[in-house]
């Protein structure tokens, strides 16, 4: 004969496994959902980075151009002091005045900017211009202002101002530049003659 614990203990048991396999069951679809809710968060997570790098930033120009040139500037400062400040000038002079030549650089450039961004950025007063000559003051420039900040004005003017004479060869015109605030004068001076 069974005593009534021994009877209720194999119910009891088979009631304990009953709910383990629907709580196993409850945590198995659980799971199931944390992940599937996990992987849409992880794609969500990817468009939100494209969508971000997509949106206009709230830096002004002068936080742009320092984040964008004032590690590269220290950089720059660390390859002179290997191979010296001479050829490093030399080394950026040729190759900004290879790249600027070339018109898709020159379109990348231009298309990368927006409409207001020329005014933003430098002080320009119009001289002259027409179809055969073209003549520019500047008399501030932000470019200028962020090298020299540095004591890298020659750094600056091989990397960018030089590249203005290969965009004018590179557009069948002659420039010269008597002055320039890179070189630490008090504007630059642009002149721009159509070749014939």
């Amino acid at each position: 004969m069974h005593t009534e614990q021994e009877i209720s203990c194999p119910l009891a048991r088979r009631d304990f496994l009953s709910k383990l396999a629907a709580a196993g069951t409850s945590l198995c679809f659980a799971n199931s959902l944390l992940l599937s809710q996990l992987n849409a968060q992880e794609m969500q997570d990817e468009k939100t980075f494209k969508d971000n790098i997509a949106k206009v930033s709230t830096l002004s120009y002068e936080k742009i151009l320092n984040f964008a040139f004032k590690a590269l500037i220290a950089q720059l400062e660390s390859v002179s002091k290997v191979i010296g400040r001479d050829k490093l000038i030399e080394l950026l002079t040729n190759a900004t005045d290879d790249a600027w030549f070339k018109k898709d650089v020159q379109k990348m450039f231009n298309a990368s900017l927006d409409s207001n961004f020329w005014k933003n950025v430098l002080d320009l007063e119009v001289l002259e211009k027409s179809e055969e000559r073209r003549i520019y003051k500047i008399s501030n420039c932000l470019w200028a202002k962020t090298f020299r900040e540095e004591n890298a004005g020659d750094i600056g003017y091989a990397m960018w101002c030089h590249g203005d004479y290969a965009m004018a060869r590179s557009n069948n015109e002659e420039m010269v530049r008597p002055k320039c605030l890179m070189k630490g004068d008090d504007c630059c001076h642009f002149e721009w003659t159509k070749k014939t």
